[in-house]
Protein backbone atom coordinates (compact mmCIF):
# COMPACT_ATOMS: atom_id res chain seq x y z
CA UNK A 1 0.00 0.00 0.00
CA UNK A 2 1.81 2.77 -1.04
CA UNK A 3 -0.84 5.41 -0.77
CA UNK A 4 0.98 7.37 1.57
CA UNK A 5 4.67 7.24 0.09
CA UNK A 6 4.59 10.83 -1.13
CA UNK A 7 4.72 11.70 2.65
CA UNK A 8 7.70 9.60 3.69
CA UNK A 9 10.39 11.97 2.76
CA UNK A 10 8.59 14.84 4.62
CA UNK A 11 8.39 12.52 8.09
CA UNK A 12 12.26 11.36 7.06
CA UNK A 13 12.88 15.17 6.91
CA UNK A 14 10.79 15.81 10.45
CA UNK A 15 13.03 13.17 11.79
CA UNK A 16 10.72 10.67 12.01
CA UNK A 17 11.23 6.78 11.28
CA UNK A 18 9.19 4.83 9.05
CA UNK A 19 8.94 1.26 9.55
CA UNK A 20 6.86 -1.13 6.44
CA UNK A 21 4.88 -3.95 7.18
CA UNK A 22 2.88 -6.16 5.74
CA UNK A 23 5.14 -5.86 2.35
CA UNK A 24 4.22 -9.87 1.06
CA UNK A 25 0.30 -8.42 2.15
CA UNK A 26 0.44 -11.06 4.56
CA UNK A 27 1.60 -13.46 1.94
CA UNK A 28 -0.73 -13.21 -1.05
CA UNK A 29 2.06 -11.61 -2.82
CA UNK A 30 4.04 -14.90 -2.85
CA UNK A 31 1.17 -16.88 -3.59
CA UNK A 32 -0.54 -18.48 -6.79
CA UNK A 33 -2.55 -16.13 -8.27
CA UNK A 34 -5.50 -19.43 -8.72
CA UNK A 35 -5.29 -19.93 -4.18
CA UNK A 36 -6.18 -16.35 -3.52
CA UNK A 37 -9.41 -15.92 -1.48
CA UNK A 38 -12.39 -14.26 -3.71
CA UNK A 39 -12.07 -10.93 -2.08
CA UNK A 40 -8.38 -10.33 -3.52
CA UNK A 41 -9.58 -11.33 -6.87
CA UNK A 42 -8.07 -8.08 -8.21
CA UNK A 43 -4.49 -8.72 -7.23
CA UNK A 44 -4.50 -11.96 -9.49
CA UNK A 45 -3.25 -9.80 -12.24
CA UNK A 46 -0.61 -7.95 -10.46
CA UNK A 47 0.42 -10.81 -8.49
CA UNK A 48 1.44 -12.95 -11.79
CA UNK A 49 2.49 -9.63 -13.54
CA UNK A 50 5.26 -9.57 -10.48
CA UNK A 51 6.14 -13.06 -10.52
CA UNK A 52 6.84 -12.94 -14.29
CA UNK A 53 8.83 -9.47 -13.66
CA UNK A 54 10.80 -11.38 -11.16
CA UNK A 55 11.42 -14.33 -13.35
CA UNK A 56 12.55 -12.04 -16.30
CA UNK A 57 15.22 -10.79 -14.00
CA UNK A 58 16.38 -13.48 -12.30
CA UNK A 59 15.29 -13.55 -8.74
CA UNK A 60 12.19 -14.61 -6.39
CA UNK A 61 8.95 -12.83 -6.16
CA UNK A 62 9.77 -12.52 -2.04
CA UNK A 63 13.38 -10.71 -3.39
CA UNK A 64 11.34 -8.43 -5.70
CA UNK A 65 8.63 -7.77 -2.99
CA UNK A 66 11.57 -7.11 -0.23
CA UNK A 67 14.01 -5.31 -2.62
CA UNK A 68 10.86 -3.05 -3.11
CA UNK A 69 10.07 -2.06 0.36
CA UNK A 70 13.72 -2.06 1.59
CA UNK A 71 14.39 0.94 -1.39
CA UNK A 72 11.07 2.63 -0.64
CA UNK A 73 12.25 6.46 -0.30
CA UNK A 74 11.89 7.67 3.70
CA UNK A 75 11.37 3.44 4.89
CA UNK A 76 14.04 3.09 7.25
CA UNK A 77 13.51 -0.40 8.04
CA UNK A 78 11.58 -3.39 7.35
CA UNK A 79 9.60 -5.80 9.24
CA UNK A 80 8.15 -9.53 7.65
CA UNK A 81 7.62 -13.02 9.56
CA UNK A 82 9.03 -15.99 8.94
CA UNK A 83 8.04 -19.29 10.25
CA UNK A 84 11.42 -21.30 9.95
CA UNK A 85 14.82 -20.26 10.04
CA UNK A 86 15.12 -21.18 6.02
CA UNK A 87 12.62 -18.48 5.99
CA UNK A 88 14.40 -16.00 7.51
CA UNK A 89 17.46 -17.26 5.71
CA UNK A 90 15.76 -16.22 2.50
CA UNK A 91 14.74 -13.58 3.89
CA UNK A 92 18.00 -12.11 4.49
CA UNK A 93 19.65 -13.30 1.46
CA UNK A 94 17.06 -11.77 -0.69
CA UNK A 95 17.78 -8.35 0.84
CA UNK A 96 18.93 -6.09 -2.14
CA UNK A 97 19.04 -2.86 -3.92
CA UNK A 98 16.38 -2.97 -7.10
CA UNK A 99 17.39 -1.50 -10.79
CA UNK A 100 15.21 1.42 -11.24
CA UNK A 101 13.35 0.07 -14.42
CA UNK A 102 12.43 -3.17 -12.65
CA UNK A 103 10.69 -0.69 -9.70
CA UNK A 104 8.98 1.27 -11.96
CA UNK A 105 7.64 -1.81 -13.26
CA UNK A 106 6.59 -3.11 -10.08
CA UNK A 107 5.09 -0.24 -8.76
CA UNK A 108 2.95 0.31 -11.80
CA UNK A 109 1.30 -3.39 -11.63
CA UNK A 110 0.16 -2.42 -8.17
CA UNK A 111 -0.76 1.34 -8.20
CA UNK A 112 -4.28 2.35 -8.71
CA UNK A 113 -5.72 -1.05 -6.64
CA UNK A 114 -7.80 -0.31 -3.90
CA UNK A 115 -7.91 0.17 -0.35
CA UNK A 116 -9.69 -2.67 0.46
CA UNK A 117 -7.06 -4.89 -1.52
CA UNK A 118 -4.17 -3.48 -0.62
CA UNK A 119 -4.68 -2.78 3.10
CA UNK A 120 -5.28 -5.96 5.49
CA UNK A 121 -7.01 -4.39 7.76
CA UNK A 122 -9.92 -4.07 5.69
CA UNK A 123 -10.38 -7.31 4.81
CA UNK A 124 -13.36 -9.38 5.46
CA UNK A 125 -12.87 -11.84 8.45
Amino acid sequence: DRRAAPLLPSLAAAGIRVHARSIFLQGALLMEPAALPAHLDTLRGPISGLAALASEAGMTPLALALGFALGELGVDSVVFGAYTLSQLAECLAAAGPLDPALRAAAADLFDGLPGEVVDPSRWPR
